[in-house]
């Protein structure tokens, strides 16, 4: 491209973008400035980023040695889940106290939110940590010989949204009021 090619776009950029943003999709706009911007003969780079995929092709107008690229975007891999493990320093016997494993024997809970809640309860009110974590729930578990959660955050936030427990920071896990009332007064739950 030559310098007056240069001016000449230049001085057509306000037409163009005019003329792309009277679309209101975005794909549509960018296939509209692709269109505008070949048809004057420009060569559009290839994108580097690996989030794209490129279409090459030769427009008609084109010499057959000049590629138009046209480039679109691929999906993103899904992030990978967060993994939480046991915390091996956290005192689920601690002395003058019930254990947890005695605890949980005496409110016999029958699902995940019983026992997310139960351990919840247990961490802020019998041991008085000031955060509960994802990962203390789970070393609740190991230490009741619960079946663990395939999805633990998942599982605490289904808690958070029975009510039972605050699920909003998964580094700080608090119980409600409700929470407080299933394991004070309603666990065990009675027989049918």
């Amino acid at each position: 491209m030559n310098t007056d090619e240069i001016d000449t776009l230049i001085k057509r950029i306000p037409e163009i973008a005019e003329a792309v943003n009277s679309f209101k999709s975005e794909e549509l706009q960018r296939q509209a400035f692709d269109l505008l911007v070949s048809q004057m003969g420009v060569v559009q780079p290839v994108a580097s980023t690996s989030s794209h995929s490129t279409k090459e092709y030769t427009h008609q107008n084109q010499p057959k040695n000049e590629k138009i690229v046209e480039t679109t975007k691929t999906k993103s891999r899904p992030k990978a889940k967060k993994t939480y493990s046991i915390d091996k320093n956290l005192n689920l016997r601690p002395d003058g106290k019930a254990s947890f494993r005695d605890f949980t024997t005496e409110k016999s809970p029958s699902n995940h939110l019983d026992k997310v809640t139960i351990a919840v309860y247990y961490l802020k009110e019998i041991l008085a940590l000031e955060n509960a974590t994802v990962s203390h729930v789970l070393t609740c578990y190991q230490d009741a010989s619960w079946r663990l959660p395939s999805n633990p955050i998942n599982t605490v936030q289904q808690a958070g949204s029975k009510g039972y427990v605050d699920s909003s920071n998964a580094e700080d896990i608090t119980l409600t009021p409700a929470g407080q009332n299933l394991v004070k007064f309603d666990l065990p739950r009675a027989k049918s």
